[in-house]
């Protein structure tokens, strides 16, 4: 990870009171890591659960970083004459952008979510950005060390902020949200994610909702009254509800025709879509919430949510030789399985619907269960032929094979592939999802030579 500082002087001047640095060169970015590194960084040796960066200092110095923050005891170097020690390096990230983001006082939008959040924040942002100057998180800087990072990229240029906030332990969502101060915030829906750690569906649901929490009186939560556990969530702030089933201060109705979807806000507005599915519509919804409260014309939110293009392995539609490929192999969570499934269903298809799954990570001594169920429902949805990959993938193809659907278990990815090049032919749809670290992406640039 690293950024480019918004305000190089202002910053460094700010950095030089904390710290009680009398000379300081001008800081031109900040990194974590050493590769990354460019003339005039702050370097932050993060340790973490791979590496340690402190093992990289020397190699950052020798990019040209200027200055680094440590926390454990390192060997002098000529080349930098900056060593400032904390007690945390990831803390002080954090108070560095609670700091700036006081400084800079500007709306900010926060949001969360089992799913949609990276859509949701993409289509929040493009739809704002045809109003206002905007700042948002970029890429999957949404965690203790990138939401801090991209709160210091805010310049007194930016109007409104859009930031993304991720959890998979308790306590996270409150902790960013002490560095970010939200004002607005949204949460996209809740389901089983990271139950691992957050132990349950009631433990996400507290996690959650710290978000709704900290928001002040004059703030406001945009609330998916869809989602029963979003719509009994607590807030002082007001609420601004939107929903596609029901009465809502916004209101949206999902629509598909062949391999297109539209989004109808209010009645009256018909919104072409990006993506096709109904999951992607909410997100859409939510963030056209966000503009019409941000008193952003109507004609401007359209024209906002169909240029947005869809995030990279979040259900990008593909083609290859008559081959559509459906790429949603960026994360994967049981919801969010289902409703690929959902969508897939709704797909028309020449000759075959295929899927490829891998494991679903972080669901503890539900893994067994929600991959059962994963297979069962595939079973359900029109699917001609199943692909799993990954030891916890066994339960989906055990479940899959006793619902009666032609299935096979793999713990070769290569193997997998060549078997699924074998398969597919002309006119065959391919859906692939898995967790972020099954890395499933590597199937179709197998497969299809991408």
């Amino acid at each position: 990870m690293r950024i480019e500082l918004a305000e190089p002087v202002r910053f460094t001047q700010l950095f030089k009171e904390r710290h009680r640095l009398d000379a300081l060169p001008e800081l031109g970015g900040i990194t974590i890591d050493s590769r990354q590194v460019q003339d005039g960084d702050l370097f932050v040796a993060i340790v973490g659960k791979v590496a340690d960066g402190h093992d990289y200092i020397t190699q950052a110095m020798d990019s040209g970083a200027v200055a680094t923050i440590v926390e454990t005891e390192v060997a002098a170097s000529s080349k930098c004459k900056h060593l400032i020690k904390v007690t945390s390096t990831i803390g002080e990230l954090g108070h560095l952008g609670r700091i700036w983001r006081e400084l800079n006082p500007i709306p900010l939008c926060a949001i969360t979510g089992s799913n949609g959040k990276t859509t949701t924040k993409n289509l929040t942002l493009s739809i704002l950005s045809q109003k206002y100057k905007t700042i948002g998180t970029s890429s999957s800087y949404n965690s203790k060390i990138g939401l801090p990072l991209t709160l210091l990229r805010i310049s007194r240029e930016h109007e409104i902020a859009v930031i993304e906030m991720g959890s998979n332990q308790p306590g996270e969502i409150a902790y960013l949200c002490g560095i970010a101060k939200p004002d607005t915030a949204i949460i996209t829906n809740i389901s089983a994610t990271h139950v691992a750690y957050l132990k349950s569906v009631e433990g996400v649901i507290k996690e959650k909702q710290a978000l709704f929490q900290v928001l002040p009186q004059n703030g406001t939560a945009i609330v998916n009254i869809d989602d029963v556990a979003i719509a009994n969530m607590k807030t002082v702030a007001r609420k601004f509800t939107y929903s596609l089933e029901q009465s809502a201060d916004v209101t949206g109705k999902y629509e598909e025709h062949e391999t297109e979807g539209f989004l109808v806000v209010n009645r009256s507005n018909r919104i072409q879509l990006p993506m096709i599915g109904k999951h992607y519509a909410q997100n859409a919804l939510a963030a056209a919430a966000v503009g019409l409260l941000f008193q952003v014309p109507v004609r401007e939110i359209q024209f906002g949510i169909e240029n947005t293009p869809p995030p990279k392995g979040r259900g990008v539609q593909l083609q290859y030789n008559g081959v559509s490929v459906i790429d949603d192999t960026y994360n994967a969570n049981p919801a969010s399985v289902l409703a690929g499934l959902e969508t897939l269903k709704n797909l028309h298809a020449n000759r075959q619907r295929i899927v490829v799954l891998a494991d679903m990570m972080e669901l503890g001594h539900y893994s067994e269960s929600y991959h059962r169920q994963i297979g069962e429902a595939a079973a359900k949805h029109n699917v001609d032929v199943l692909f799993c990959y990954g030891l916890e993938s066994r339960m989906t193809y055990c479940a899959a094979i006793q619902a009666g659907l032609e299935a096979y278990h793999y713990t070769d990815k290569h193997v997998l592939a060549l078997a699924l090049k074998q398969r597919i032919s002309g006119g065959d749809i391919v859906y692939l999802k898995g967790s972020r670290s099954m890395a499933l992406e590597t199937v179709i640039q197998e497969v299809f030579n991408s």
